[in-house]
């Protein structure tokens, strides 16, 4: 699948900018500024779990991951990530899937453009 750099419009405006992504956004390609925060929900079936994210620069800081509300099907996982400076950063969450159908499940994956200046 062709990705596409798509400029997101925050959940907030200001300082306080939030981008709202889940499973379905692995592959995007976005255009954000310095200090957005991007949230990746990511919800998974049966077995395994998504691993530690790794960031390709420092463009993007990695803030934190939590467990999000139980569903029925498996866990959700919430992990945080903010802009930090003008610059490109990959950041990919590899899945760990056990045995079964979710084994083969690929990494979430987003390629993101940050400008602007540095976040203090």
């Amino acid at each position: 699948m062709a990705s596409s750099l798509v400029a997101l419009q925050p959940a907030h405006g200001g300082n306080n900018a939030r981008i709202e992504l889940s499973n379905g956004d692995s592959g995007r390609s976005l255009k954000v500024s310095v200090g957005t925060e991007i949230n990746v929900t990511l919800k998974t079936i049966g077995s395994g779990r998504y691993g530690t994210a790794s960031v390709s620069s420092r463009a993007v800081q990695f803030l934190d991951e939590a467990a999000g509300p139980p569903i029925p099907g498996g866990p959700v996982q919430l992990m945080r990530f903010r802009a930090q400076s003008a610059g490109a950063a990959q950041i990919s969450i590899p899945f760990n899937g056990g045995m079964g159908p979710n084994a083969a499940t690929p990494p979430f994956t987003l390629s993101v453009q940050v400008t602007g200046a540095t976040a203090p």
